[in-house]
């Protein structure tokens, strides 16, 4: 689980005590996190900063040296520095337009702040706001963790105090699970792939809090490893049709925000089912991770619906992974085999026949062979496997296999 222990740079923003705040520069930095904040006086600050600070400054070491404070915002963005607040106005009028636009190239904030506001104010609202921050998640996790959990006496405690999160048990929900498309074990052993999943994750929840804003006020947000989780609530007398079109529009801003801030690539969205006893949460919960499995077994999809994935719904359930093993060996074990000693391409061609309904014309097409070339592959898959075609109940057992084939070959 992320240890999240700052705010961002936007949150920042939103206090009270920065209402007259602006931000000059530097925007693609806004989700950066700010874990303390320092001030900055001497011209020599760089050999003292820690990554994740916030510094402010009145400019005074600047004021005669605007070279230097375009090199300082490069060697701030390289020491990890969250941004720099500026009280213009008492030693230089404005930020000279070269330093703002290396912030801006660099995704490195810089904000305006009121020079009426003092140094010890904004300290002690950061401080406080990050103290208060991790407590809630903290909080919020173990709320979740109980809310979703199939134990009866885990659950009850959850919903003892759920008015304290504002969870609405007159409410139907669906649980969204959106991952990182690259998997936290891996982290585990690649310090920078965990500060890159960390920060994909702070960007998400930014824009995820974005959208709550405006027009989504019956969710639960939370997080736990590379997941974000969301608690979507519906009106319980409300269609499937409409819980889905809801959850459709909301995922799709996410989707489109993603793709905005380049983070697309990194992200895929399982949806579970709508339930309207929160006692099964934990069903939908358990859906979404198991439609999330599936994103990352095809390639070019970013979001799925559990009940939307046909005969992956069975083959996902872990519990009978050994007898998909049984009945990939027995009626692909050899074919596999043959292809792998004799560089031949039964596998692909097999897969194409059922694609194409057995029109061999078409799997010629498609492969960029000869026709007879696919007759007689055919024909050798029929004497390598046993299998006749005729029969209804092997071609399905085949088409299964196939379908087992490529989660075990994505794994």
């Amino acid at each position: 689980m992320y240890n999240i222990s700052g705010i961002t740079v936007e949150e920042l923003l939103d206090l009270d005590i920065m209402n007259e705040g602006k931000i000059l520069a530097g925007k693609k930095g806004l989700t950066n996190v700010i874990t303390k904040v320092n001030v900055m006086e001497v011209p020599d600050i760089i050999n003292w900063v820690e990554e994740g600070e916030f510094l402010l400054t009145t400019a005074f070491s600047m004021k005669d040296d605007l070279e230097g404070f375009r090199d300082l915002i490069i060697h701030l963005k390289e020491k990890g520095l969250a941004g720099l607040g500026i009280k213009t106005k008492r030693y230089i009028k404005e930020v000279p337009m070269d330093v703002l636009k290396i912030a801006d190239d660099l995704g490195f904030p810089l904000i305006e702040i009121s020079y009426d506001l003092s140094y010890s104010t904004i300290i002690t609202g950061v401080l406080t706001e990050i103290v208060n921050n991790q407590t809630n998640k903290l909080y919020r996790i173990e709320f979740l963790d109980d809310l979703l959990s199939k134990e009866e006496a885990r659950h009850k405690k959850a919903i003892e105090i759920a008015d304290y999160f504002d969870f609405d048990t007159s409410l139907s929900y669906s649980v969204i699970v959106i991952s990182n498309n690259t998997t936290s074990k891996s982290s585990k052993f690649n310090p920078r792939l965990t500060d890159y999943l960390y920060q994909i994750n702070r960007r998400l929840f930014s824009i995820i809090n974005r959208i709550i804003k405006n027009s989504y006020p019956k969710l639960m947000l939370g997080n736990k490893s590379n997941k974000i989780i969301i608690l979507y609530g519906n009106e319980q007398n409300d269609s499937i049709k409409k819980v889905k079109e809801d959850i459709s529009a909301f995922c799709n801003e996410i989707i489109k925000y993603a793709k905005f801030e380049s983070i697309i690539d990194n992200i895929v969205i399982g949806i579970g089912g709508n339930y309207s006893d929160s006692m099964e949460l934990w069903r939908s919960y358990n859906e979404a991770n198991r439609a999330i499995e599936y994103l990352h077994r095809v390639e070019n999809k970013r979001l799925a619906y559990f009940d939307e994935l046909g005969i992956y719904r069975i083959l996902s359930y872990e519990e009978i992974r050994p007898d998909l093993i049984q009945i990939y060996n027995e009626l692909l074990g050899s074919l596999i085999k043959y292809d792998k000693e004799k560089g031949t391409e039964f596998i692909d061609t097999l897969k194409n026949y059922f694609k194409y309904a057995g029109n061999l014309k078409k799997i010629s097409g498609e492969m960029f062979t000869h026709y007879n070339t696919i007759v007689y592959r055919i024909q050798r898959v029929k004497e390598i496997t046993g299998i006749d075609f005729d029969d209804y109940d092997d071609r399905l057992n085949l088409q299964i296999a196939l379908k087992i084939h490529d989660m075990i070959k994505a794994d």
